[in-house]
């Protein structure tokens, strides 16, 4: 229900401004929630999904059972730094390096933007930050706009988008 920068998904000003920015219509409508993506009648709306080093069955307290709902996927790809009961549930696990190998930027529960500096380089070599992970499957699928060649660029999408980074 919201766009980036906590624009409600029926503010037509902000969903023309995302809209420009990304090249693309944006629905008006309300999409899924939680309880919608991982509840007991999930199969009726979501066929794949991709899940970021989180562990679903500590996300929500109001699912019965998140890792169920799973089960009734086709497809799901865990992006992850260990092999979790999620990771070993998925039909591809892509490494994920850990916020001491990244450079970038999080912003925290506070909305405090903290920077990410590398600390250690990366052990596994073929790990890969979410983001460019995120971009490699958003190109394959044919969208556009996520040609980011460092963390600056999106960073500066942000600030373009979202009054809050600016």
């Amino acid at each position: 229900h919201l766009l980036p920068g906590y624009i409600d998904i029926s503010d037509s000003h902000g969903r023309n401004i995302v809209s420009k920015e990304w090249n693309s219509t944006i629905p008006s409508g309300k999409g899924l929630g939680l309880t919608e993506l991982l509840g007991p009648d999930s199969s009726k709306f979501v066929k794949a999904m991709f899940i970021v080093g989180d562990n679903s069955n500590s996300i929500n307290d109001e699912l019965d059972d998140p890792m169920k709902a799973l089960d009734s996927l086709e497809f799901l790809v865990v992006q992850d730094m260990f092999m979790t009961p999620l990771a070993q549930k998925a039909n591809v696990v892509l490494p994920r390096i850990a916020f001491s190998e990244k450079f970038g930027t999080y912003t925290n529960i506070e909305r405090r933007i903290q920077v990410l500096r590398p600390v250690i380089n990366p052990n596994n070599t073929q790990a890969r930050s979410e983001g460019w992970a995120i971009s490699e499957i958003a190109r394959e699928m044919g969208a556009n706009g996520f040609d980011f060649k460092s963390p600056d660029e999106v960073m500066q999408e942000m600030s373009r988008l979202m009054p809050i980074y600016g």
